[in-house]
């Protein structure tokens, strides 16, 4: 495969506020983002450099799931940085938010052999489902 897809349906402990990507285990200051963030109301734009980690979501909901998905391009390469785009959501009987993010993992020499998301605090709650697809 060319790409990888990972499809999330995420169900947070109440105490569970955003959930994060690494790749290969690196904690390293070597992810940066960008994003643009709408309620429907409001609509917001931001970024930083030097993370620990490609934020994936923000403002769960331990009540109603949380969907993501997530595109990692060009994986396997051993000469680029590694790209992902995400769109994530939630509903929120009315009230929700969209986030479509890009990341970058700076690293250059080493494919991509793990994929690591977990929430900031606690676990993800019963019925929480990751799903990895390859893309030609």
């Amino acid at each position: 495969y060319q790409h990888l897809q990972v499809r999330c349906f995420v169900m947070p402990s109440s105490s569970v506020t955003y959930y994060s990507l690494r790749l290969n285990n690196d904690t390293g200051a070597n992810y940066t983002y960008h994003q643009l963030v709408t309620d429907g109301a409001t609509t917001y734009s931001n970024g930083g450099t030097g993370t620990t980690e490609a934020y994936v979501q923000n403002t769960l909901s331990a009540t109603n799931p949380n969907i993501s998905i997530i595109d990692l391009f060009d994986y396997a390469s051993t000469n680029k940085t590694k790209v992902m785009r995400s769109l994530s959501g939630i509903d929120n009987n009315g009230s929700g938010v969209i986030y479509s993010r890009s990341s970058n993992w700076n690293n250059t020499a080493n494919a991509v052999t793990a994929i690591k998301i977990y929430p900031n605090s606690s676990t993800f709650n019963q019925y929480s489902h990751f799903a990895l697809y390859g893309v030609k």
